[in-house]
Formats: structure tokens, sequence, C-alpha cells
């Protein structure tokens, strides 16, 4: 399944939202994998520090 690479993510964490933007041009590579890692719930539950 081919990923898309552009677009927007939504964060959700205990203390409200997070809006990412992706750098599908700069980083296509880095984005197809980082939505593939959350598609698989690789991120799901982990803490996040701020």
């Amino acid at each position: 399944m081919a990923f898309p690479t552009s677009g927007r993510v939504i964060i959700h964490t205990t203390v409200g939202e997070i809006d990412i933007g992706l750098w599908s041009k700069e980083t296509p590579k880095a984005c197809r994998n980082f939505l593939a890692l959350a598609m698989e719930g690789h991120y799901d539950g982990v803490i996040f520090h701020w």
C-alpha cells in the first residue's frame, strides 16, 4: 500500500492536539516512513515530552 506524502497529521495528547504539516517535497521518504509507522500503531500510547 502506498501512503500519501503530503498533508497534515493531528497528534492527540492528554493536553490537546498538535497539528503537524508534512514536508513531502523536501522529505518524501521520511514522510512515508512516519505515516506507515503511525498507521501501524507504533506511536499509540507513546509518552510525548515537550
